[in-house]
């Protein structure tokens, strides 16, 4: 299948233009991160990281990053592009159709919990979100009960553990999708999930339990 850049409505172009050396948005973005956690080591959905993903150029970052990312058909790829004291940034390349699994956001090795601060800078994502009541087990989830939502381009989110586990997807098939991600800290290998049903509820007897809204008993 043949994949094209997903296009981008047009802007003013003092919006969109691309800048050079210092004042490279990537450069000005970076630095911010960078300092973001060399000043504030405790992570939490309201890390200063996250004003600095809000707060840039993403159309020009967008532009600036062409061609940093990896792309190989069917799949998603990450390439990290900044690391410091604390965190890491990956650049993720989204050919069209492809999700990623459920995942949680801890190292599966070392059990230390990370954040994940993510910032789409080009095309759309859908993000799947299933909250800790929806783990099954010690490996799934219950495929059913995951909340979904499309992040446009700009658009910004965060996860961590404590909040659930998610799945990201290109919601379309025919254009491909970047996104940039901040985890911190940052980890080898994370925990995967597979989405099943929930088992249904029996009496003693082995016959299904019926339970409304208002409960049994």
């Amino acid at each position: 299948m043949n994949c094209t850049p997903c296009p981008q409505p047009p802007q003013a172009e003092s919006e969109v233009l691309t800048t050079r050396g210092t004042a490279a948005e990537w450069r000005v973005l970076s630095r911010a991160i960078t300092a973001a956690f060399a000043d504030n080591a405790s992570v939490s959905p309201h890390h200063p990281c996250a004003d600095c993903l809000r707060q840039c150029q993403w159309q020009r970052l967008a532009r600036e990053l062409r061609g940093q990312g990896r792309w190989e058909e069917g799949c998603y790829t990450r390439t990290p592009i900044l690391e410091g004291d604390g965190f890491v940034a990956m650049l993720m390349c989204w050919s069209p159709g492809v999700s990623s699994p459920v995942h949680a956001h801890s190292d599966a090795e070392t059990k230390v919990k990370s954040n994940c601060f993510m910032l789409v800078i080009d095309g759309q994502l859908r993000e799947t979100v299933y909250e800790p009541r929806s783990i099954i087990g010690s490996d799934a989830v219950a495929a059913d009960e995951g909340e979904s939502r499309v992040h446009d381009s700009g658009a910004y989110t965060y996860i961590n553990d404590s909040m659930g586990l998610h799945k990201v997807a290109n919601a379309s098939t025919t254009h491909r999708a970047v996104s940039l991600h901040v985890y911190a800290p940052g980890w080898k290998s994370v925990q995967l999930y597979d989405e099943a049903r929930r088992p249904e509820r029996v009496d003693a007897g082995g016959a299904s339990i019926d339970v409304d809204e208002w409960g049994d008993f």
